[in-house]
């Protein structure tokens, strides 16, 4: 996607500092999936359940590197992978604080777990548990509708494409 996109801006002459891309919805991404038996189902043992298959995992040098070279970062990857490294130290820090977080892409909280005998107990790490969760956002889930889903039946060991 990406080459293609920097291809298209050469082609047409335009450089990266002209052509913003700063909206997803107008790219189609994809997603691959293998579609595995289910086994939790008795009633349909024809139907399948779906697990994504990653591509690889990035990190925030990479990201930033992939938005200057498509054309969506009006900054240097240097400059963007610093910043957004202050923000995550920042917003783990409030997160420690008990804060929660809305990026709008994200949201963000802290959660205790365990059971607490009496309600002058603490904190103790072998039965208690300190857990951040994250959830998707409203720009992150509106994105959904621009995703193509790719899947392969994985039967017997050996994955068959489907569409």
């Amino acid at each position: 996607m990406i080459l293609i996109l920097t291809g298209f801006q050469n082609l047409l002459g335009f450089d990266n500092n002209y052509l913003k891309v700063n909206t997803m919805a107008t790219i189609l991404h994809k997603i691959k999936a293998y579609l595995y038996d289910n086994v939790l189902t008795k009633d349909n043992p024809n139907d399948f359940t779906a697990r994504t298959i990653s591509e690889r995992s990035l990190n925030v040098k990479q990201i930033c590197q992939s938005a200057v070279s498509r054309g969506g970062a009006d900054i240097s990857a240097s400059s963007m992978e610093h910043a957004t490294e202050l923000f995550l130290n920042e917003m783990a820090y409030q997160l420690c604080d008990g804060y929660s977080i809305n990026t709008g892409y994200f949201t963000a909280s802290t959660t205790i777990r365990g059971v607490f005998d009496s309600p002058s107990e603490t904190f103790n790490k072998d039965k208690h548990s300190i857990i951040f969760r994250f959830n998707q956002g409203e720009k992150l889930r509106a994105e959904i509708l621009n995703i193509k889903l790719k899947f392969w039946v994985w039967q017997n060991l050996l994955p068959q494409f489907y569409r």
